[in-house]
């Protein structure tokens, strides 16, 4: 049976990127010394999810939740947002195995 939803592979491209890039700042915050946590400023650490109640956002929830714990509607239009954090997710940052506080602080500035 096939599935009532169809994506562009552009749609899915920038899931895949936005959750690539997600994972990276998720995984390096976590690496980060306590102290140095509790100093940053609330922001996106963690992947939030798309807005479950816009039309364009919500399909974006739908190719995420292949994902790990994907899906969550975060009740905020976040693609700009994401957006903006991947383009300045430069090569040099792709390329690190954790990122530093400063590439973090870049990304969700």
């Amino acid at each position: 049976m096939a599935s009532k939803h169809t994506f562009e592979q552009w749609e899915r491209d920038d899931v895949s990127n936005i959750m690539e890039m997600c994972n990276h700042i998720e995984r390096s915050y976590s690496k980060l010394p306590e102290d140095v946590r509790k100093t940053l400023p609330p922001a996106y650490y963690s992947f939030k999810g798309f807005d479950e109640n816009d039309p364009s956002e919500s399909r974006y929830n739908q190719i995420s939740r292949n994902g790990r714990r994907y899906g969550n509607s975060s009740h905020q239009i976040m693609m700009p947002i994401y957006r903006k954090m991947l383009e300045r997710y430069t090569s040099e940052m792709k390329a690190k195995e954790f990122l530093t506080v400063e590439d973090i602080l870049k990304l969700v500035g």
